[in-house]
């Protein structure tokens, strides 16, 4: 009876140990778990952020961009029609 209540004890004991065992080995893959989405939700967070100040950059460039190329064709404009203007004035005043 004594070996009886004995082994019952140590099993009993056994499982709580193990059952605690299991549950520490849980909670630690579930902290793992936990982390890396947590990692993985910064990750995204922090990619999105330099998305989003790369479109910035790239829109302010291409604004800068497209100002500078309508300077340069009004620019352009401009001495086609000072050069046609001469050429006018070169042909009108050996015609005269």
């Amino acid at each position: 009876m004594t070996t009886t209540v004995l082994a019952q004890g140590f099993w009993t004991t056994t499982g709580q140990i193990a059952g605690l065992f299991v549950l520490f080995a849980l909670s630690f893959l579930l902290s793992i778990v936990f982390l890396e989405l947590l990692l993985r939700s910064e990750k995204w967070w922090r990619q999105r952020r330099e998305a989003k100040n790369l479109r910035q950059t790239t829109s302010a460039a291409l604004q800068r961009i497209d100002e500078e190329a309508a300077d340069s064709v009004s620019r352009l404009h401009a001495a086609y029609w000072q050069a046609q203007q001469r050429i006018r004035d070169e042909v009108n005043g050996r015609n005269q």
